[in-house]
């Protein structure tokens, strides 16, 4: 639509509405102008009743206008021949005739509980349909009428899905009699004020077999191909799933509180989805599923909507009796809505699932038991034969300790007898050393008379003290040793062996030693005799 077509729209709308028809139909075709005139929406009041031409006032009386649209004003009215309240959809003006035979044609067919009936239809000095009026009553018998559901909002979210399951049985019958509506919105489903039922009206756009469709649709409301099927009654997989966009469009404006896009006076199809909703325009949240459900209607692509209406029906009534949807495939998730439509059987189930777990447990635990009882009895047998072993090795290391025991006596005595043998060498070598002080002795008195030359002699005796001393030391070490080896018998034999090393070392040096002495006793005289010949020298 065009910025100029708009802003002459924007002015028409204060005209009075009989005139909109005759000022437009010189500008624009037929279909622009049956669209436009759609579109153009404006409250109009009147004075008094509009006559509905004499046959038509002379059955029925109009009582009250229910609501008005840009082409037609519905009003209830009794009829005076049945004696009965019916609703009366009027056309402005006498070119509505062909536009009331059609609908009358198109939705009369339909038998529903959630469609609105019609009853008859009057082309003759002014176009009528005559429907029956979506009212009940109350307990006091007032009559209670109906209103769209753009003015009855659902209580909960609850209520919002049966009323959209509502209108999907509805335009599934219509679908059944190749009736498709193709303006699914709150202002064209009535909810009837106790019952709180859902009734699809308004067939003023729907295509049939009976003849040509008109394009378009309600802004914020419309499928993103409506435009594509216009003029094309043979489209009937596309007009399905126009309908099946229209009741997800209704289904996002009960939950949001507006309509699934956004609203505008230009003919434009939405042609992405709608965004999630997570929650309702009272902060209730939407439910996972549900959401799913609304993805699927309101998807872009109509090959990926549900093929019919009945399917959206079965689809939210099993989401209303928290039964699988066509989205809950997993186990857990169908046992969840088992669970949550049978609540008693199920608490029932969890208790014999419970006291079945303990029984499984029970039994299991005695299972484990018996394993762990075998095991201790394989164990025990293990351990017996261990023990077994432990005392047979007992046995060959008392034997071996006994045979070490003889052998350790065996070797005491060695030592013991080494030990004398030492005391021995002992009482030899302090001989020795006695008979060398002695010498000693001698060869100091001697010296004392060679004045001088005493005391190389003393250098000698020194040097035999030193030795002397040498062979204490070495006699304290050979004592160590005995005891080391007493401390360390493993060793005796090793160190006896040393000890007699040692010992004939010993008597070696002890034969030097009395060499040593034989020589200066031999050396004494001629020493005397040089001290003779030669006075002492001092320094």
């Amino acid at each position: 639509m065009t910025s100029g077509l708009v802003e002459r729209l924007a002015a028409l709308a204060s005209e009075p509405r009989e005139r909109w028809r005759a000022l437009l139909e010189d500008e624009l075709d037929p279909e622009t102008l049956q669209q436009a005139l759609l579109w153009l929406t404006v409250e109009h009041a009147t004075d008094a009743a509009p006559s509905l031409g004499a046959a038509g006032d002379a059955r029925y009386t109009l009582v009250e206008e229910l609501d008005r649209g840009a082409t037609a004003a519905v009003w209830q009215a009794e009829d005076r021949v049945l004696e009965r309240v019916v609703a009366i959809k009027l056309f402005d003006d006498a070119s509505g005739a062909d536009r009331a035979i059609r609908e009358a044609r198109v939705a009369g067919d339909i038998v529903s509980d959630h469609v609105v009936r019609i009853l008859d239809v009057h082309d003759g000095e002014r176009s009528f349909i005559v429907m029956e009026l979506v009212a009940e009553f109350d307990e006091g018998g007032i009559r209670r009428l109906g209103r769209p559901a753009s003015e009855t909002r659902p209580s909960s979210l609850h209520e919002a899905i049966d009323w959209v399951r509502q209108a999907a049985l509805g335009i599934h019958e219509s679908h059944l009699r190749n009736v498709f509506h193709r303006d699914l919105n709150p202002r064209n489903v009535l909810i009837t004020p106790i019952s709180r039922r859902a009734q699809i009206t308004d067939f003023g756009l729907a295509a049939s077999r009976h003849g040509h469709c008109l394009w378009g649709g309600t802004p914020g409301y419309m499928a993103p191909e409506a435009l594509a099927v216009a003029g094309d009654e043979n489209a009937r997989d596309r007009l399905v799933a126009i309908d099946i966009w229209g009741l997800g469009a209704f289904a996002y404006d009960l939950i949001a509180g507006r309509a699934p896009c956004a609203r505008t006076i230009e003919w434009e199809a939405a042609l992405e989805a709608p965004p999630a909703l997570q929650r309702t325009a009272n902060g209730e949240p939407v439910p996972a599923a549900l959401r799913r459900v609304l993805a699927r209607l309101l998807d872009p692509e109509s090959l990926k909507r549900y093929r019919s209406a009945r399917d959206v029906a079965d689809e939210l009534a099993a989401f209303l009796t928290s039964r699988p949807t066509s989205f809950d495939r997993g186990r857990m998730r169908r046992a969840r809505l088992w669970s949550k439509r049978n609540p008693r059987v199920a608490a029932t189930g969890l208790v014999a699932l419970a006291l079945t777990g303990m029984v499984a447990v029970a039994s299991a635990s005695l299972a484990s038991l018996r394993d762990d009882h075998q095991l201790l009895v394989t164990e025990l047998e293990a351990r017996r034969g261990e023990r077994t072993q432990l005392r047979r090795e007992a046995t060959r290391i008392r034997d071996e300790l006994a045979t070490t025991e003889t052998e350790l006596a065996a070797r005491t005595t060695e030592l013991a007898a080494l030990e004398r043998s030492l005391a021995d060498q002992r009482q030899l070598y302090l001989d020795v050393l006695a008979a060398k002080e002695t010498a000693l002795q001698r060869a100091s008195a001697e010296r004392h008379l060679l004045l001088g030359q005493l005391e190389d002699l003393d250098d000698d005796r020194l040097v035999a003290e030193s030795t002397r001393r040498l062979y204490e030391r070495f006699w304290a070490a050979s004592r160590g040793e005995a005891e080391r080896a007493t401390r360390e018998r493993v060793r005796i034999q090793a160190e006896r062996d040393v000890a007699r090393t040692e010992l004939a070392a010993i008597t070696v040096k002890l034969e030097a030693v009395q060499r040593e002495l034989a020589h200066v006793q031999s050396a004494a005289p001629h020493e005397a005799d040089a001290v003779a010949d030669h006075p002492l020298q001092t320094d």
